[in-house]
């Protein structure tokens, strides 16, 4: 049987129907308080709904175990984060890092502050914070903190090694592979030519 409340004709196995903006509240005066919701195909789900259109189901994905923001009528996942893992996916399916974003445009992350400034930061307890270029999956570049040295440097993956270096502490400028360059600008090079100016 069906038990509604506010309503004759509940639609659900227990329906609230009221008039105001509050619904159902759960109360403990114990330490915590939980609402459980458990289905036997996995799919345990909180559904969201614009005047009785489905829009949105935050659930328990069934096969994997994944915490699944889902938008209804279409769209289909929005986000997860991982089961296991903890990793997070944004746009896609199978995330390989903490955060993925998974896009089909030109367009993916952005940072944005109201105020005076705003700081992405990258830090890593070997030193070797880095922001990794790559070309259809196959990483290329790497700007970033030189480990041990704590140079800001350019450096290209795939033997291609150090291709550039501002010294941490001098200010000191190097091309072409000195880590630690003796003057402001130091270029080194194994050919003939160092720098040209052309017009």
């Amino acid at each position: 049987s069906a038990v509604g409340l506010g309503t004759t004709t509940p639609s659900h196995r227990f329906n609230v129907v009221h008039g105001g903006s509050t619904g159902i509240g759960i109360t403990s005066t114990s330490g915590f308080s939980v609402l459980d919701i458990n289905a036997a195909s996995g799919d345990a789900a909180i559904r969201f709904a614009n005047a009785g259109v489905n829009q949105w189901n935050l659930r328990n994905q069934p096969g994997t175990d994944n915490l699944q923001i889902f938008e209804l009528g279409g769209g289909g996942e929005r986000m997860h984060i991982e089961n296991a893992t903890g990793n997070i996916s944004i746009g896609g399916s199978v995330p390989t890092h903490r955060l993925h974003v998974f896009h089909g445009g030109s367009t993916g992350i952005k940072i944005e502050s109201a105020a005076s400034f705003s700081v992405l930061d990258i830090d890593a307890a070997s030193g070797d914070a880095a922001i990794r270029f790559a070309n259809a999956g196959v990483n290329q570049w790497n700007l970033r903190n030189q480990p041990g040295t704590d140079n800001l440097q350019i450096f290209e993956l795939g033997g291609g090694g150090e291709r550039f270096v501002i010294e941490n502490g001098t200010g000191n400028l190097s091309i072409g592979g000195g880590s630690t360059p003796p003057y402001k600008l130091d270029i080194l090079h194994g050919g003939s030519s160092g720098i040209r100016y052309n017009s």
